[in-house]
């Protein structure tokens, strides 16, 4: 596409861009992750730690982001919050249950009061 003979993207900053981008969303989810503070726009029932959103993205676009998703699961109150079972959940539905996906799971079992059952961790055991 372009803009008169300029084009709106190049091809080089195309390529660039997504890198740029989980940069400036990884920094996001460092600075924003704080143990004991909620986003404030979440049911008061299902909580949600700052930088929960950025985590999952990050995480489940590249796997080089799972260190970043173990220190966010470091950081979950394992009393409220269990939203991050979600990010097992899609993590697992995406991948299978690879050995990073085991690491997840016992991560967040070990960071929640209840790690809800699904037909899927079932189903990807048995296919195996």
């Amino acid at each position: 596409m372009t803009l008169g003979t300029v084009p709106l993207v190049t091809p080089r900053c195309h390529r660039l861009a997504p890198t740029v981008a989980a940069t400036l969303i990884e920094r996001y989810a460092r600075a924003a992750m704080r143990e004991w503070e909620w986003y404030t726009n979440m049911p008061d029932e299902d909580p949600a730690m700052p930088g929960t959103f950025a985590v999952f993205a990050l995480a489940l676009a590249d796997d080089a982001y799972l260190p970043l998703a173990h220190e966010y699961l470091e950081l979950c109150d394992d009393e409220y919050q269990h939203v991050h079972a979600k990010l097992v959940e899609a993590y697992v539905e995406k991948n299978g249950f690879t050995p990073a996906a085991l690491e997840l799971f016992v991560a967040c079992a070990g960071r929640i009061q209840e790690l809800p059952p699904k037909k899927l961790y079932a189903a990807v055991l048995q296919d195996g």
